[in-house]
């Protein structure tokens, strides 16, 4: 174990003191671009759900929140086979358990409860049924190491079994199961299926690759969750998430909306973010190397 110095610790202290200023909708993270992960944890027998960042080897947790479980992203769009069925999906964030923190040899799988969907056309956010819609995380299950460990990047993602989603915001509640342990509390994917993604093609070269596609839709999709993460963090510090997309600018205020309302619903009570804020001092003590 690597522990941290006294100016670390210091440190963790402010950090879960501003954890606990911030408003609700500051404290969530989202898929591609983040550079972090869903991370897995146990609490008195029970899986947990909360987000780390890793080293770029993906091996040491360099920033543990063990309160966050609103994740949000911009799915691509994907050639669906039987083990991963999505027609649009992102595996952007993965998931991560440090060595100990769960039983060994363990399946972990990933459970929907409720996928909703909002077309993002109201002046308010109105979230609904997705009816139709297939969502969730495949492959799985997965399995912790001999070391109790866990470290994977399967999809989450959506299809429509008669046709193609249609374009707007999918929000996914699900739990995860580790056996040995009891299921963790719901977290959330806000997601966007969206064109400016989609049709990326349309503002290329003709003769552009299938490679140089797929990059330019990453980067598109990075583009536009950042500038709507940010928005939904400090609507007063950051610009609008307009993105100069393929006939035009594009607004995804929308989108932003949505996370925030999700954050909203899903937010602790103040009592259990105060203890949140306490336990991180702990947790940020150390961290374990993943062998």
């Amino acid at each position: 174990m690597r522990l941290f110095s006294t100016s670390s610790l210091k440190f963790a202290i402010c950090l879960s003191v501003a954890l606990l200023a911030t408003s609700p909708a500051a404290r969530h993270a989202y898929g591609h671009g983040a550079g972090g992960d869903i991370a897995i944890f146990s609490t008195n027998g029970k899986v947990d759900i909360g987000f780390a960042v890793l080293d770029d080897q993906d091996e040491d947790q360099e920033f543990f929140d063990p309160t966050e479980n609103i994740f949000s992203l911009v799915l691509l769009p994907q050639n669906p086979i039987p083990a991963i069925p999505w027609q649009f999906g992102s595996s952007e964030p993965g998931f991560d358990a440090n060595e100990g923190e769960l039983p060994t040899e363990a399946d972990i799988s990933y459970n929907l409860v409720e996928l909703r969907y909002w077309d993002g056309q109201s002046a308010e956010v109105q979230l609904g049924p997705a009816t139709g819609i297939n969502a969730g995380v495949a492959p799985q299950p997965g399995k912790s190491d001999t070391l109790g460990g866990f470290h994977s990047h399967p999809l989450f993602g959506v299809n429509d079994p008669n046709g193609t989603p249609a374009d707007g915001v999918y929000v996914g509640k699900l739990t995860v199961s580790v056996d040995g342990l009891i299921d963790s509390d719901p977290y959330y994917m806000v997601t966007l299926v969206t064109g400016e993604v989609t049709n990326i093609a349309d503002r290329l070269d003709p003769n552009a690759t299938a490679q140089e596609i797929r990059d330019a839709q990453i980067a598109a999709a990075e583009a536009i969750g950042e500038m709507a993460r940010l928005y939904a963090d400090d609507p007063a510090g950051n610009p609008l998430p307009i993105y100069e997309g393929i006939q035009g600018a594009a607004d995804f205020t929308f989108f932003s909306n949505a996370i925030s309302a999700v954050q909203t619903e899903a937010v602790p009570e103040p009592t259990s973010l105060a203890l949140a804020g306490i336990l991180l001092v702990g947790f940020i003590g150390g961290v374990r190397r993943r062998r």
